[in-house]
């Protein structure tokens, strides 16, 4: 690699090769992509110059301690849970996607994890800023994104792609959509009574296509701020959370979701007692009773 070519590698860097890019670094924090066949850059990052603020430290993320500090992605993860779609004739893939900032921090005095006991060394928490969700379809042949919707809530229903063009995807709002699987355009859509955070089920009947799915205010809550850490089943996820599926009653769920315990913040004072109880009947008679 010649100089003329902004290279100086120092040597100490792994040069990664993917589906015919080589991406390699040099000894100015900057950051190549040649084609494996042409020697052409395709694009170059640029690190800070001499003297100048790498920004964050040259971390990828920010370290927290005692005081919280927001990252992303949030606890929930980004493309997490919610099931993708594939199209094999397009070789398009939709993602379902949630973009949520969450607050974490260390306790100070750390203390001695018992035996059989959820074990955090600190808190973490909702930021004060709205979700976002994402919508994409990422050409799984070029690692690019073909197209990319943004909403005003999380992305948690996953998708349905169907021989005839359509995918179908559930809305936190209620709404079911139907949209053109080429560039995402909406061709219909249909108002639930409540979040729609499970996948569609597509069937024929009759010689016609049909699609059901399953709308709950309680299932869209729980999707919302419960999955993270008692996971999607009710039995204790990733985050740490105990499983609520072992026997407890609705008053004792109901009361630990109002108030702050242990390491959960309390949602009293985001949901309404209703919102509560609904999450509440869902955990009881949907999850339990599985």
């Amino acid at each position: 690699m010649g100089s003329a070519d902004g290279f100086r590698n120092s040597g100490q860097t792994q040069i990664l090769a993917w589906e015919g890019t080589l991406f390699v670094t040099n000894g100015e924090n900057d950051v190549f992509a040649i084609d494996v066949d042409t020697g052409e850059i395709l694009w170059r990052h640029r690190g800070a110059p001499d003297g100048g603020e790498i920004i964050n430290g040259g971390q990828i993320f920010t370290p927290f301690w005692t005081r919280p500090i927001a990252l992303k992605p949030g606890t929930m993860g980004g493309a997490n849970w919610p099931p993708s779609s594939y199209d094999r004739n397009t070789g398009l893939l939709y993602v379902c996607a949630s973009d949520r900032i969450s607050a974490f921090r260390v306790n100070e005095d750390l203390e001695q994890p018992g035996p059989n006991q959820v074990y955090m060394g600190g808190r973490f928490t909702q930021a004060q800023a709205d979700d976002r969700g994402i919508f994409a379809a990422l050409d799984v042949r070029s690692n690019r994104i073909a197209w990319r919707q943004q909403w005003r809530e999380i992305c948690y229903s996953g998708s349905v792609m169907t021989a005839g063009g359509v995918v179908f995807v559930g809305r936190s709002d209620g709404r079911l959509t139907a949209l053109d699987s080429r560039n995402g355009r909406l061709l219909w859509e249909f108002m639930t009574d409540a979040g729609v955070n499970t996948t569609v089920t597509t069937f024929e009947h009759e010689g016609e296509q049909r699609v059901v799915v399953h709308a709950e205010r309680g299932a869209e809550i729980y999707a919302q701020v419960c999955v993270a850490c008692h996971g999607p089943a009710g039995d204790g996820g990733h985050g740490g959370g105990p499983s609520l599926i072992d026997g407890l009653d609705a008053a004792t769920i109901e009361g630990v979701s109002a108030t702050v315990l242990n390491t959960m913040p309390g949602f009293g004072a985001i949901y309404s007692a209703q919102s509560l109880r609904d999450v509440t009947s869902y955990v009881l008679e949907r999850l339990a009773e599985r």
